[in-house]
């Protein structure tokens, strides 16, 4: 069989090799999987966060990255939409102010455990 003969839809977000046909935002919608998917073959263990919210300019990423999400179930894609753009960019602060929280723990963590080893 032919690619023609048994491309899907759904490959533009599951295949891995070949061609695949996709619009920009569906290309946008596809590059948090990619990256998951590097980050997998190195060893990482990673997530992708997306706030969006209707009639933003990239409108119609949301409903991408919605579908991409469920093509890549295996994967951790979390979506929050908001009701605009204010609500949608303090969800990415919160996310962000909670990761800066425990890599500063984590840091805290490590000067103590070599305070106690060293001595």
């Amino acid at each position: 069989m032919t690619d023609a003969e048994t491309y899907r839809l759904n490959d533009r977000y599951a295949r891995d090799e070949g061609t695949v046909f996709m619009t920009g935002i569906q290309a946008l919608a596809r590059l948090p999987i990619e990256q998951l998917r590097v980050d997998r073959r190195n060893g990482l263990n990673t997530a992708a966060f997306a706030a969006g919210y209707p009639g933003s300019p990239l409108g119609g990423l949301d409903g991408a990255l919605a579908a991409a999400a469920r093509e890549a179930s295996d994967l951790p894609i979390e979506l929050r939409p908001s009701v605009n753009e204010e609500y949608a960019a303090t969800a990415v602060d919160l996310i962000r102010g909670y990761e800066h929280i425990k890599l500063a723990n984590v840091e805290r963590f490590r000067a103590r455990v070599a305070e106690l080893t060293s001595s």
